[in-house]
This record gives structure tokens, C-alpha cells and sequence, in this order.
């Protein structure tokens, strides 16, 4: 048997169910849900109920006398049914129902506290009532079986937990059913006034509908917030498409759920501002779109208030002004650019003049061509181009313009001369075009100008420079010539035709190869192509040595500078060269000397090692490894101070350090013993010497190392002799006293009794009497003369030295003359005495010496009737040398050796006295003094005495 669903039999059981289903949906509530606004707040107050009967039963239980442990059961079952129905990440239902099963479970134990007491069965329809609030059938469904359980289950079961009514007692089932239907009535009243609820809710749901759907067709975007959260309420599709989300991710959030922290800052904060004053307008709000970046919108924002008059909800109406905002950037920047263009052509240093293709009269000039011509805009607008052109007539200028009217050239150029308004002439360059407007089929001409008056100075100012600069090539002491890109000879001057012997107009034309050798033109022209792809000045030929060959075929080394050059023909080079020879020559002799000196520093009777800026050995020559007892590789590479005792090696690097800031050449170690140690650790002393030298490797020091062990071997034993010498000298000393005491007094005893005998006897002694006693007196007298003479000497030899820098040895000697004439005024002598003599020495002992030589020749030029007196000064070899010379008595020659040995006299004591002890104490000083002395002279000729310091 089939089954024809079209012709289903009215009373079968398909039928039967939908027909139930029909009235049941006609009649029962949909619990369609409430907003999520409205279904928090509900079930907020529902837990917080919840949590009421918590600490409800927790307190009746105590009262009923219910124990400790099981008051703690309860309160942890119901309070952890309260928690589950509070968690935030449960599902609405899922929430509602824990919210009905503890309401239903608490009124169940709250029955069970009271006893079975009946009042309390009324708690369960309140439980209904609010459950049915939620608009959700689930906990409504949950809690209403529940209860039916409880009091047909349990009320049959255990009856005294649930009743305490005696009927209800004997009868649990009856009072079970009589519940059962009671709850049941109960129910189907709660679904009634739901019912109710819901249409009401539907009429206003279609209400909101039919506003969301106005607001949905509205082109401007519309939105609303709740006014306490500012949570979204409202959104419509004008939203949704901008922003590119749906309406659901939106309701129920935040500005910082749905934007960056900044925008929803910005958002958060203007939304609070329309709350409080009422109204906002924000004329450009940027916004940021998943599709299409961000956008600006002109926004108002105002309050909605409640009942009570506070604001209840926030109403924002948005325009995308977007493309209104790009529209009008871009209108601005055109008009912009259009005012900088303007300004750009005002401001530019050309001339711009528009004028009109019949009568050539101005339409347009820029500030340019009024700076240039000297008039204003208004004056020229009343001109032509005839006017400011005295170079074209108008048949001219028709003929200049005929292939631009011809169509036969876009453009001309041409040069000219405008004329100034004070009536002087300036250069210009013009380009000229015939513009067609097609709109008002007019044509027009437009000139560019240029000012070329500083074109022309520079064009003169090039020409003198290429004739300069082609004079500087001609006559540059080196080689010059110019080569292009084939390679060829395009230029040289005198020098290139000197260096090969060829003729100018030999050369010019030719390859460059023609002055390059036979052997090495095989690889000249891909040198010459790799130059002209880099166009870079630079050295030819680095790292090889470079020959050019002369007309006869000699060959002579080179140096070539190279340097590209951008001519108006192409690019071309620019080469220098230079003849070398001279300098091979010197290479060739610098190396022979620097063997020379590597063999004089190899073979040098001192130690010469060379040390770099870190303080290592870099080299030894074999007197360094004899005098240190090492082989060359064991030094070089070394720190210098393998050579230097170990308490010397701390300050050894700072010493270093300063030499070679210093960089001078010295001696090392001045005021201190220096010592080197042997590969033995024996030390000896050394004398160092250092010189700065600069090498390819950087600065070195170069040191001379001498062993002076003999030296101070020496310096010890002159030092053991000088302390013998010091001892000589005292003991000199004291006798010279002694001489001087001892003789003194028994010569004053001799002399005072010889004055005695003259004064008393002289008249009793007769003539030979009288005559020995004269030559008794004279001969006292000179023996006083002699120790004086002799103590002098002694002085001078002993004396103590004291060196001063500038001694005037001219006023010395005026001095001492004037001395002499004092004691002799009798003669009249020419002294001439050279000026502004100063010499550096002991001012005592040089004193000492003009005595002695200008007494000498005071003494000696006595029998002279014109006596002469010579001091002065010469030069010998480049050294100064000073004399005193006279026209006295003189000396042989053959006795010069003699003068200035002590008591050695050329002169008999009656003709010229004197003890022979003046030019002794003379050549003692001049010594003392570093210096040497000499006479020379003829008998009865005078003589001069020479001297140096």
C-alpha cells in the first residue's frame, strides 16, 4: 500500500501531530529571546536572587535546627549553582537553566527546612513567574519539571518531607496529583501571560523592524549606544557596508572592542562630550575600514533620554564625506599648482611674452619680461612686439615667422636684441610658436625669451680661456697631447715635439701608437677602450715601467698622466708626459746608495739597529749580535727591551713614546749611566743615539749603540788623576804662598837696608861703592817684580773659570789704555782700538791678557817717534781670530817659538825691562779659553800677537 501525501487521510496521526503543532504555535509562546541588553540585565537580577535564597536557607536552616555539615552541603551545592549561573562563558540558556534549577532547588529545600509546611509551596510560582521572564523555554521546560517531580516523586515517596497536612499524609497521591494539576494550571498561566508578553513584544519588534528597515534604506550611516556602557544597540547597513562588518560582531560592543586604542579614544571621549552637552558635530572624523581604508565622516551626535529625563541612549547620524574631502584636496591642489605655476613663470629669469598674430600686440607678459624690457605690465599691454624690436622691420619679421604660419616648423629660434626702455640694447635668444586655440579659432604667438648679455661675456670669457689654456699647453715644461676615441692624434704641443722629434703636423692625425714602442703596441688599444669605459683621471701604466720611442727609433722611459675630457667633437684624453730619464738615473743611484749605506750600517764600528713605532727590532747590523751575544733572527721581530737590564725595562715604553712625538735626532738617556745586557745577562755600559727616520713601513728610530766600557774605564782613572791634579794644585798653591812670604821678607830686609846705606852712607861709599848699591837696589826691585809676576801666572792658571756670554773687549781696552797714559803722560801714542767688539768668556782673565799685550806694546814702541797701537779683529777660514799690533822694537822670527815660554826674553833688561812672563801668563788664559795664540814680526818692524777664543 502506497502513501499519497497530498491525499493524507484528515484523522491520521501525521495529520493529528500538525494539526497540534499548529494550534500549540498558534496559542504557545515562540520564546523568540530578548535583546542582549535587556537579558543581562534580567539575568543579573535573577542570580543576584539566586544568591539571596543562598544565604536565605543558610540562615532558615539554622533556625530549623538543621546541623552544621549539612547546612555546609547545602550552601556549597546551591552557592556553586549560583557561580555556574554568573560565569561569564556560558551560554544564555545554558546560564537561565542553572539560574531555574537552583531557584526550583532552593524552594524545594525551603519546603523540606518548613517541615512540608504548605505556605511554602507557593514559593515554586513565584520560581515560574520570574522564569518566565527569560522568554526561554529551556529553564521555564526546566524548572516546571522539576517541580513535578519533586512533588509527585518525592510527595508520594517520602510525604512527610513534602506535606504536613494529616490527609496528605494517608493520601500522597492524591495530594501529588492535586499538586500536579495545581502546578500545571499554574503553568499554563504563566504561558498565557507570556503569550501576552511576547505579542506585545512582537508589535514592538515589528515596530523596531519597520524602523531598522527605514533606517537600513537611508544612504547616511545611522548608529545608537546605550548610554551608560556606550554599548552598540543599533547599526545600520549603511555601517555595516563602510565598515565592513555585520551587524552582530557590532551590537553589544565597545568603541574598543571595534577600533585601534587610539581612534577609540578619540570616539570614546566625543561620545561622552554629546552626553553631556546634548549635541556634537564633528565636522571631519577619520575612521578606519577593513575594505576600504580609512575615510572621513561629518558625524552628529546627540542624546536620547529616558522617563526621567537623563540620557538614556546615544543617536550618531554619519555622512561619508570622503570623496567630497579628495574632490576638494584636488580642486585645492590644482588651483595650487595653477597659482605656483603662475608664480613660476612670474619669478623665472626668462621672458614671457604672448602677443597677438595679427598686429603683434601684447596679451600677456610675465614679470620677467617687464624686468627686462624696463616697462610695466599695463604699458606694454598697450604695445607690440615692433615695439621693443629694433632689429626686425615688419616685412622682416613676417619673413623670420613664414614657416611657422606655413605650418612648415613648430617652432623658431633666433637671436635678436630688445630694447630697453632708458633705450640701451640687450642680447636675447627667443624661441617662438604659433599657438591655434580650435574653441575661438584664434592663434597666437608665444615667445620664451632669454637674456643672453651673460651668455655672450661667458662666450667671450671661453675664448679667452681656451687661448689661454692652449698658451699654457703650448708652453708647459712637460708633454701634452690630446687623443680620441679611434685612438688617434688630434693635438700636442712643443714639449711632445721636442721629447720625440717629430714635427706637429707629423704627428697630428696619426695613432698614438706611432710614439709607443714596438713590444708593447699589442695591448694598446684594449688599454685605451678600458679607459674611455671608466672616465676616470688617472696614472698610466701603474705597476709597469712606460717607454715611448722617438722618431729615430730610440727609446726613453715616461711617466703619462691621463685625463678624460668631453669635447664638442666627443670625448677625448688628455695625456701629460714626462721624460724620466733623469729621474731612472737618480732611482738607480738611490739604490746604489742605499746599498752603500746598508753596507756602511752592516760594517759600522759601533752597533746600528732599527727599531718601529710598537718598540720590536726590525733590524741589526753584525757589530749589534757581537756586542749582545745574539744572532740576527734571534733579535729580529723582538721587543727592544731584550736589550735593556730588567730594572730599566718599566719607563723604557714611555720613553719611547715621547721620542717619537718629539721626532728629533738625540742623544739617549742625557744625565743618566744608560747599560745593556747580554744573551748572558751580563751588563755593560752603553752610549745611544737616536735618529727619526720615515719608511714605507712608517716611522722608525734608528739607534747607534756604543760600548764604552774602556770609556768609563778611562773616565775613572782621569777622574783618580784629576784628584792627584787637585792635590798638585794645592800644594802649588802653598808653596806659591810660601814663595811669596818667604822670599818677600828677606828681599824687604835687603831692600830696606840698601835705603838705609843710601840715606846714611851714600856720601862715605865712594863711587864703586855707590855703584853696587844701585845695582843691589835694582836688582831687589826686580826680584819683587818677578814674584808678582810669578803669582800672576799662577792665578791665571788656577783660577776659578767664569764664562760669561758677552764681553765688551773694545771698552776693556780702552780702559786699559787710558790706564797707561795715565801712568805715562809724557808720550803720546795712536791707539786705534775697533769698536763694538764683544766676545764671550771669563771677564777677569781676558782682562788679564789686553793687559799684558797692550803693556808689551806700549813698552816695546817707547823708542818709536810715532808710536802706533793696533786692537782688532779678522777673519781667518771662517773664524774670527783677534790682534794687537805695533811699529815697536819687533822680534826675529827665528825665536817666535820662545816668546811665550816663562822667563824666555828676546830683549836685554837695560834695553827693555821685564821678567819674560807676560806672553807665558797670555797662552796659560787664551788655552784656558779653548782657544791658541801666535806672533809674527821683524826687528825694528813691530810685531802682532794673534790670538783666538
Amino acid at each position: 500500500m502506497s502513501l499519497h501525501t497530498d491525499r493524507m487521510h484528515p484523522f491520521s496521526s501525521y495529520a493529528m501531530s500538525r494539526r497540534f503543532a499548529a494550534i500549540a504555535e498558534e496559542f504557545l509562546p515562540q520564546g523568540s529571546g530578548l535583546p542582549q541588553d535587556v537579558w543581562e540585565y534580567r539575568h543579573r537580577l535573577f542570580v543576584l536572587t539566586l544568591w539571596g535564597h543562598v544565604v536565605g536557607l543558610l540562615i532558615f536552616g539554622l533556625v530549623a535546627g538543621v546541623s552544621v555539615s549539612e547546612l555546609f552541603a547545602i550552601g556549597l551545592s546551591v552557592g556553586g549553582v549560583a557561580l555556574l549561573a554568573g560565569a561569564g562563558w556560558l551560554s544564555r540558556r545554558v546560564s537561565a537553566v542553572f539560574v531555574g534549577g537552583g531557584l526550583v532547588l532552593s524552594s524545594s529545600l525551603l519546603v523540606h527546612f518548613s517541615g512540608g509546611y504548605i505556605e511554602a509551596h507557593f514559593h515554586y510560582f513565584v520560581v515560574l513567574f520570574l522564569l518566565m521572564l527569560y522568554q526561554d523555554w529551556a529553564p521555564f521546560l526546566t524548572a516546571t519539571v522539576l517541580v513535578i517531580l519533586h512533588h509527585g516523586v518525592v510527595g508520594s515517596l517520602l510525604p512527610q518531607s513534602v506535606y504536613n497536612h494529616p490527609d496528605a499524609l494517608a493520601h500522597p497521591w492524591k495530594w501529588s496529583v492535586m499538586h500536579g494539576l495545581f502546578f500545571g494550571a499554574a503553568a499554563v498561566v504563566c504561558i498565557a501571560i507570556w503569550r501576552v508578553l511576547e505579542g506585545a513584544a512582537k508589535e514592538q519588534h515589528r515596530s523596531a523592524n519597520f524602523l531598522d528597515s527605514i533606517l537600513d534604506r537611508m544612504p547616511i550611516l545611522v548608529f545608537a549606544k546605550e548610554a551608560e556602557e556606550l554599548r552598540h544597540v543599533r547599526f545600520n547597513r549603511a555601517c555595516e557596508e563602510l565598515l565592513g562588518v555585520s551587524r552582530a560582531v557590532v551590537l553589544g560592543k565597545k568603541n574598543h572592542e571595534l577600533f585601534p586604542e587610539e581612534l577609540a579614544e578619540r570616539y570614546t571621549a566625543a561620545d561622552r562630550e554629546a552626553l553631556d552637552k546634548g549635541l556634537v558635530v564633528i565636522e571631519e572624523e577619520p575612521i578606519v575600514t577593513r575594505r576600504r581604508g580609512t575615510r572621513f565622516l561629518r558625524t552628529k551626535k546627540f542624546a536620547v533620554g529616558g522617563d526621567d529625563g537623563s540620557p538614556k541612549y546615544l543617536v550618531g547620524v554619519s555622512e561619508d564625506i570622503t570623496d567630497r574631502k579628495v574632490a576638494s584636496e584636488v580642486l585645492q591642489e590644482q588651483e595650487l599648482k595653477l597659482r605656483r605655476f603662475k608664480r613660476l613663470l612670474d619669478r623665472t629669469q626668462d621672458c614671457i611674452f604672448k602677443f597677438r598674430f595679427d598686429d603683434y600686440g601684447f596679451i600677456y607678459v610675465n614679470e620677467g619680461a617687464q624686468r627686462q624690457v624696463g616697462y610695466s605690465e599695463a604699458e606694454l599691454l598697450q604695445m607690440t612686439l615692433l615695439d621693443i624690436e629694433p632689429e626686425f622691420t615688419q616685412e622682416q619679421f613676417e619673413r623670420l615667422i613664414e614657416p611657422l604660419v606655413n605650418r612648415q616648423k613648430e617652432s623658431v629660434v633666433f637671436q635678436t636684441a630688445h630694447r630697453h626702455k632708458d633705450g640701451h640694447d640687450i642680447p636675447v635668444e627667443v624661441s617662438l610658436q604659433l599657438l591655434d586655440l580650435e574653441e575661438t579659432e584664434e592663434r597666437r604667438f608665444l615667445a620664451i625669451v632669454r637674456d643672453v648679455s651673460l651668455r655672450k661675456e661667458a662666450e667671450v670669457a671661453l675664448a679667452e680661456s681656451e687661448a689661454r689654456f692652449r698658451q699654457a699647453v703650448e708652453f708647459a715644461p712637460n708633454g701634452i697631447l690630446m687623443v680620441n676615441a679611434d685612438g688617434m692624434i688630434t693635438m700636442v704641443n712643443k714639449q711632445v715635439e721636442a721629447l720625440f722629434d717629430y714635427q706637429a703636423h707629423e704627428l697630428v692625425g696619426q695613432p698614438l701608437t706611432i710614439l709607443v714602442p714596438q713590444q708593447f703596441r699589442g695591448g694598446h688599444g684594449a688599454d685605451m677602450q678600458r679607459f674611455f669605459s671608466a672616465r676616470a683621471a688617472r696614472a698610466m701604466g701603474r705597476g709597469r715601467d712606460l717607454f715611448g720611442v722617438r722618431k729615430d727609433g730610440t727609446e726613453f722611459p715616461v711617466e703619462i698622466g691621463l685625463t678624460p675630457l668631453d669635447t664638442p667633437t666627443g670625448p677625448q684624453v688628455l695625456a701629460s708626459i714626462l721624460d724620466i730619464t733623469a729621474r731612472k738615473e737618480a732611482e738607480v743611484a738611490l739604490a746604489e746608495s742605499e746599498a752603500r749605506f746598508r753596507q756602511a750600517v752592516e760594517f759600522a764600528p759601533n752597533g746600528i739597529l732599527m727599531v718601529n713605532a710598537d718598540g720590536m727590532i726590525t733590524m741589526v747590523n753584525k757589530q749589534v749580535e757581537a756586542l749582545f751575544d745574539y744572532q740576527a733572527h734571534e733579535l729580529v721581530g723582538q721587543p727592544l727591551t731584550i736589550l735593556v737590564p730588567q730594572q730599566f725595562r718599566g719607563g723604557h715604553g714611555a720613553d719611547m713614546q715621547r721620542f717619537f712625538s718629539a721626532r728629533a735626532a738625540r742623544a739617549m738617556g742625557r744625565g743618566r749611566d744608560l747599560f745593556g745586557v747580554r744573551k748572558d745577562g751580563t751588563e755593560f755600559p752603553v752610549e745611544i743615539g737616536l735618529t727619526p727616520l720615515d719608511t714605507p713601513t712608517g716611522p722608525q728610530v734608528l739607534a747607534s749603540i756604543l760600548d764604552i766600557t774602556a770609556r768609563k774605564e778611562a773616565e775613572k782613572a782621569l777622574m783618580e788623576r784629576q784628584v792627584l791634579l787637585d792635590t798638585a794644585n794645592k800644594e802649588l798653591e802653598a808653596f806659591a804662598y810660601s814663595v811669596s812670604h818667604d822670599l818677600r821678607a828677606p828681599l824687604r830686609s835687603i831692600n830696606g837696608f840698601s835705603q838705609a846705606l843710601m840715606e846714611d852712607y851714600y856720601d862715605k861709599l865712594g863711587p864703586e861703592g855707590q855703584d853696587y848699591l844701585q845695582r843691589v837696589l835694582k836688582a831687589s826691585e826686580r826680584m819683587g817684580q818677578l814674584i808678582d809676576d810669578l803669582l800672576g801666572l799662577s792665578r791665571a792658571t788656577r783660577r776659578q773659570f767664569h764664562r760669561e756670554k758677552e764681553v765688551d773687549f773694545s771698552a776693556m781696552a780702552m780702559e786699559i789704555v787710558e790706564e797707561l797714559r795715565a801712568d805715562d803722560q809724557d808720550r803720546k801714542v795712536d791707539v786705534r782700538i775697533e769698536p763694538g767688539l764683544i766676545v764671550s768668556g771669563d771677564r777677569g782673565l781676558l782682562r788679564v791678557v789686553l793687559q799684558n799685550l797692550l803693556g808689551n806694546a806700549w813698552k816695546f814702541t817707547a823708542k818709536q817717534p810715532e808710536p802706533q797701537i793696533e786692537f782688532g779683529t779678522t777673519v781667518d777660514q771662517g773664524s774670527r781670530v783677534c790682534f794687537v799690533r805695533d811699529n815697536g822694537a819687533g822680534f826675529d822670527m827665528a825665536y817666535a817659538d820662545k816668546l811665550f815660554t816663562p822667563f824666555q826674553r828676546l830683549h836685554g833688561q837695560t834695553e827693555f825691562p821685564g821678567t819674560g812672563i807676560g806672553l807665558a801668563t797670555v797662552s796659560r788664559v787664551i788655552g784656558r779659553h779653548g782657544g791658541r795664540v801666535w806672533a809674527e814680526g821683524a826687528v825694528g818692524r813691530g810685531a802682532t800677537i794673534w790670538f783666538t777664543l
